[in-house]
This record gives structure tokens, sequence and C-alpha cells, in this order.
């Protein structure tokens, strides 16, 4: 069954040996859209509650059936895995999905590990590829009128690709810019914007390539198109960084004897973060950092101080160790002036690997000489006040004695490492992370903020307050553990959320 394919970008449509196999019944197309993009089995009763919710079980179940008699004579015996219980996609089958091979190639480039992004022909091969697979949104135009959670889960798939999507071509068109491939650039640049046209990131970048390619005509009209946008539908002006650079354009500064005048590397000098934890902590009506006020406040003001150059955030998975080492950061900018970098270690398979991670966050390039690049590093950011944001290093303990080495050699370097198991170094500073000093207000709004990510109109009921506040308790105020039950809302209520909970975490 291996020239069986499934497309699920644009329009969902499955094709065998390159023509279209005919889906005659819609729920059919559904299900197979369910059980390939999640890719994991469903118990029968819940598919058959996703896609009939108004029916009763015995007649849910029988129009299951009929899906399934629909789906196996369109693509033959052996693709649907049908146990008594529970349906899948059976792996051995070959079947191709358009979505599957997506995240696949995107993982392989966001776990290898190189000296420069630009410079990786792997990475461009996967990267390029992926662009190519994203045609469309996800089920874009296919709905279900009488299934509102499976709507509601096409919508969440879809926003999440989208963003995939936005990563990719992001990282494509700071590829071909470096590699003054600006016509390429620019039109990989606009597929980018396309996916949200009022980011203005994506202005940015395509104002400077038209401008490094000697346009500066189309530099100026991008801006305006980005003021007019934001004006008519926000109603609020450009950042100020947008306006900079529209400057810069009138007066021809963007570019210097024909090269950028700004890296398309991070350099110490900038703050490198998590775009998604950055935009978190600018954010006013979160500034308290719900649950960890006063962690966050330790936190802060260990960071400053010159004898606690090691502070690893101590916890068990899913505590929010990364989400408040990086909120911590992001509030002592001013007080790092050659910058704060994220480093994220999780891709990482040997600790030998950590002197190279450190270099590529930092766009730092290994000279052709004779010393070891640990040294050479060392030498780089010994003049360097910096802050070092070393994340999950749980897996690389037997690269303890590299931050020694960085902290000995650089003096004004800080390292705030998020482990699960502390480094046992002399210099460590260990602060230990527990589940969340957490208000029923404020896991009544985590939960619901979560909740909306699956049912965007989801509004928690006077009536569903005690349960979400159970629900925080039982998973002992663990962040993660309150997103994840959140989750459900699409299929549970919270009364039976709590229920499945207390017959074992399992389920998240």
């Amino acid at each position: 069954m291996s020239d069986v394919s499934l497309y699920l970008f644009g329009a969902p449509r499955v094709e065998q040996s390159s023509a279209n196999v005919p889906i005659s019944r819609r729920k059919a197309l559904a299900l197979l859209a369910y059980l390939a993009a999640s890719e994991r089995t469903h118990s029968r009763d819940n598919l058959a509650a996703l896609l009939w919710p108004e029916w009763d079980t015995t007649s849910a179940r029988t129009a299951l059936r009929r899906v399934l008699v629909t789906a196996n004579k369109a693509l033959g015996v052996g693709v649907l895995l049908a146990e008594q219980k529970r349906l899948g996609l059976a792996p051995e089958a070959g079947l191709w999905v358009d979505v599957v091979r997506f995240r696949a190639v995107l993982a392989q480039s966001r776990s290898h590990h190189h000296t420069h992004l630009h410079t990786c022909n792997d990475c461009l091969g996967w990267l390029s590829e992926a662009a190519d697979l994203y045609t469309g949104d996800f089920l874009a135009g296919f709905g279900l009128d009488d299934s509102p959670d499976f709507d509601d889960w096409t919508t969440f798939e879809a926003e999440s690709l989208r963003r995939d999507a936005a990563e990719v071509l992001e990282k494509l068109t700071e590829i071909h810019a470096t590699g003054r491939d600006f016509s390429t650039a620019i039109a990989v640049a606009r597929r980018w914007l396309s996916l949200d046209p009022l980011h203005e990131a994506a202005h940015r970048m395509l104002m400077r390539l038209y401008a490094w390619a000697g346009d500066q005509a189309a530099a100026l009209r991008q801006y305006r198109e980005c003021l007019e946008l934001l004006q008519r539908e926000l109603g609020v002006p450009p950042q100020s960084e947008t306006t900079e650079l529209f400057e810069q354009v009138k007066v021809g500064q963007v570019v210097v004897q024909g090269l950028p005048i700004a890296p398309l590397v991070p350099t110490p000098a900038q703050v490198n973060m998590p775009q998604t934890v950055e935009s978190f902590v600018r954010l006013p009506h979160l500034t308290d950092f719900m649950g960890r006020r006063v962690q966050l406040a330790t936190l802060g003001a260990l960071l400053p101080d010159p004898s606690q150059r090691l502070i690893t955030v101590l916890g068990m998975g899913g505590m929010g160790k990364t989400s408040l080492a990086v909120v911590a950061a992001g509030r002592a900018t001013d007080r790092f002036p050659d910058g704060v970098a994220f480093v994220p270690l999780a891709p990482l398979s040997q600790p030998s690997a950590i002197v190279s991670a450190i270099a590529d966050v930092l766009g730092y390039t290994f000279p052709p000489d004779s010393r070891p690049p640990l040294q050479q590093l060392t030498g780089y950011l010994s003049s360097r006040r910096l802050l070092l944001v070393l994340d999950n290093f749980e897996h690389l303990l037997d690269g303890a004695e590299i931050v020694a080495a960085l902290l000995e050699g650089a003096p004004d370097v800080t390292c705030l490492v998020t482990s699960r198991e502390p480094l046992q170094l002399r210099a460590e500073t260990i602060f230990a992370l527990e589940g969340m000093e957490i208000s029923d207000e404020e896991g009544l709004r985590l939960f619901a903020q979560s909740a909306r990510r699956v049912r965007s109109d989801y509004t928690p009921q006077p009536e569903e307050k005690a349960a979400i506040e159970e629900i925080c308790r039982l998973v002992d105020g663990m962040p993660l553990g309150i997103v994840l039950a959140a989750a459900w809302i699409g299929l549970l209520s919270p009364q039976e959320i709590v229920i499945e909970i207390r017959q074992g975490l399992s389920v998240l």
C-alpha cells in the first residue's frame, strides 16, 4: 500500500498511484484525517462521540462501522488498523501523509547540530521540503456541521501547523539572505508574511531584503503596507524597531559597501530567547507570573549577584523550569550589557556538543587555529558580561566541567541552568522548584487560558469551578499538568476530567 497518499494541507484528498481516490462519505475522510494527523490509535467510543456527538452510543458506533466499510473499499484492506476497541492506521501499510512528513523533516532540522544554520545543506534540504509540503492551511475549507469538537480540533491543528510553517519560512529566508540570493529570499519571505500579514518581523525582513537587493522604493512600499495594515486592523502604529528601520532605508543606511549592517545571526549584544516566552514576559497583565511570584522575585535577586554565577533551577519535568528561567532572564537584560543568550540543550546527544551549541547561538565562528574549541570560546567570552541560559542540562551532566571552565575563564559570565539533576559543581547554587503556589483563582485562569487553545469560546461556568480547583490539586499545582488536563476540554467536561485523573495520571 506504499502508493497510497493522504494530503491534508489544503483541501483534503486521497491518491493511489497518483490517481484521485473518491471517498463517498465525508466522515470517512474526516476519520482518516483525524487518525493520520494524531499519529496514534483511538478508542472506537471516542471516535464515535467525536464524529456523531448528538447520537446515542449504539447508533454512533453503527455509523462508525459504516464509515470504516467506506474507507476500506476506497483504500483497500490493510490501511486501517481495526481492533475490537481501538482504531488507527496500520504502520506497515505505508500510507504516506503530507502532515506527518512535514512534522518529521521539521523535527530533523530542529534536532540537527551544525555550526551555522545558513551553511548546513542538510537543514536547507529538510526546510525546503517542509516548505514545499505546506501547500495550504490544514484541512482548508473542510468541516463537519454536526461535529463542533472535530471542527475545534481542526482549528487547533491548523494554527499549530501554521506556526510551524512560519518557522520554516523564516529560517529559509535567513538562509537565502545570508547566501545573498535575495530574489529567492524575498519570495520565501512573502510566503512567510502571507501566513500572518500583521507580523512585523516579516515586514522588517522584507524591508531589509529589498534594501539589500538595491530596491529602496520596494522597501519603502513595504513599510507603508505594514503601516496601513496595522492602522486598519489594530489601530496601532508600527513598533519602534520597524520605524527605525524605515528611517535607515530612507537615508540608505541599511547597506554599507554592499553588505548588511545588521548580522543575520544573533550576537552577544542581543537578547536571544524563545519567541513565545519572550512575548509572555512582555504581556502587562501577566507580569505577576501566576503562581510563581515569590520564586521569580528570589531568582531575579540572585542573577545580578556576582557571587552567584552558576544557578541551577532544579525540578522534575513539567514544573515550569524553562518558563521561570526565561522570564527571570528577560527581566535581567539591563544587568548584562553584552546580552542574554538562550541555549536549548535538549536536541544534543553528546556533552561535547555543548561548546558548539553555545557558539552557534552567539554567532561565534571558531577561527582556524590549534586551540581547542572550548579554549577559543572561553577567550571570546572572557571580556563580556553575559547571561547564558542553558536549558535542559540533565542528560549532559558529564559536560558540567565545560560550564566550570567557562565560568573560570570568563569571570563576568553568569550561567542560569535548568535541569532535573544538579551539575554537582562547587560554584553551583541550587534553586529547587516544586509545585506552584497557586491560588484557586490563578488555577482557574491557567486552566481557562489553556482550554481556549482547543475551544476558543470556552469560559468556565460557575458549576465547573470546584472541579477545576480539584484538577489543580490533583496535579499538585504542576503547570504542565493543568495545561494537559485543560487540553481534554474538547471532549470532556471538567467534572469528567477529574474522574479520569483520579483513575490515573496517564490520561495526561
